[in-house]
């Protein structure tokens, strides 16, 4: 069970790698195709979806603690 509980992490931990790099591909696509009026009405961080880019990011950082703390837990 524990062994499946590390590999479900992992697993999580790609996914949320790739969100992460698919949500910072999309942004730099969108900037690049702004013109100056949406800039100007929006500006750049409504166009680069930090938000999607910080969601990611926290995930990532939390699966990396719980892996951490699981290793932990293992071995002590």
């Amino acid at each position: 069970m524990s062994k499946d509980y590390r590999e479900y992490l992992e697993e999580e931990l790609k996914k949320a790698q790739q969100k992460f790099e698919k949500a910072k591909m999309d942004s730099i696509k969108e900037i690049e195709e702004m013109n100056f009026l949406m800039a100007e009405d929006f500006g750049a961080a409504y166009a680069s979806h930090i938000d999607k880019i910080t969601a990611a990011a926290a995930k990532i950082n939390a699966l990396r603690e719980a892996i951490q703390v699981f290793d932990y837990m293992q071995n002590n």
